[in-house]
C-alpha cells in the first residue's frame, strides 16, 4: 500500500563524513487509507538495525488523533522509546552514543513539530 507522507525524529545522532548520520531514527509514515506506521531504527556505519515496526499506538483520551507524542529516554548506554505514552522498547549496551537531535520529512511531506523538550535526567 502506498504511503502519502513520512516524518522522522533522530536522537543520539552524530553526523558522518558521508553527509548522513549515525544514531536512532523514529519514523512515522502515513498510508493512503489513513493508518500511521511507526519504525524505530539504528544506523551505524553502513548497517541499519530495525528495532520496532508496527502501527502507531492510539492517542490517549483527550489527545488529538492527528498528533503523535514521541519520546526517547536515554541514560548511559541505554535508550528507551515511547509513542503516545506506550512503551515500545529499550536498547541496552548501545554503541550509538551520539549527542545530536534532528528532524526531517520524506519527499513531498509536510509536518508540524509543535513541542520539543530536552530534560537532563542524570543522577
Amino acid at each position: 500500500m502506498p504511503f502519502t507522507g513520512s516524518a522522522w525524529l533522530a536522537v543520539r545522532s552524530t553526523p558522518t563524513m558521508m553527509g548522513d548520520f549515525e544514531g536512532y531514527r523514529i519514523t512515522l509514515s502515513r498510508r493512503a487509507e489513513g493508518s500511521v506506521l511507526l519504525n524505530v531504527q539504528g544506523f551505524l556505519g553502513f548497517s541499519t538495525t530495525d528495532y520496532y515496526a508496527g502501527t502507531l499506538p492510539a492517542a490517549p483520551g483527550g489527545q488529538d488523533a492527528g498528533i503523535a507524542r514521541l519520546e526517547a529516554v536515554s541514560f548511559a548506554d541505554e535508550i528507551a522509546f515511547y509513542a503516545n505514552g506506550a512503551y515500545l522498547l529499550t536498547v541496552n549496551d548501545s554503541d550509538l552514543l551520539g549527542y545530536g537531535v534532528g528532524f526531517g520529512v520524506g519527499e513531498g511531506s509536510t509536518i508540524q513539530f509543535e513541542e520539543f523538550e530536552v530534560i537532563d535526567v542524570s543522577p
